[in-house]
């Protein structure tokens, strides 16, 4: 993989959030824009529910996103 940042984070997919935080900073440095995860099911059919939306609405009202945002 080209990206060494994005190939460990695919290779962590399954770690907690502690495991991801460096390499989420690191993803935001490199693109120079915020970085947002959300993670569902990667075996399940999953729907985002009212609460979901609610959540992501509430983070991008706190966050400047000029350059744009990652979305992940």
């Amino acid at each position: 993989m080209a990206n060494p940042v994005l190939g460990t984070i695919l290779t962590e997919q399954n770690q907690g959030f502690e495991t991801k935080k460096e390499l989420f900073v690191k993803l935001e440095e490199e693109l120079e824009r915020p970085v947002i995860s959300f993670y569902t099911s990667f075996t399940y059919p999953v729907m985002l529910e009212d609460a979901d939306v609610a959540m992501l609405e509430d983070i991008l009202r706190t966050i400047v996103c000029r350059k744009g945002l990652l979305l992940w």
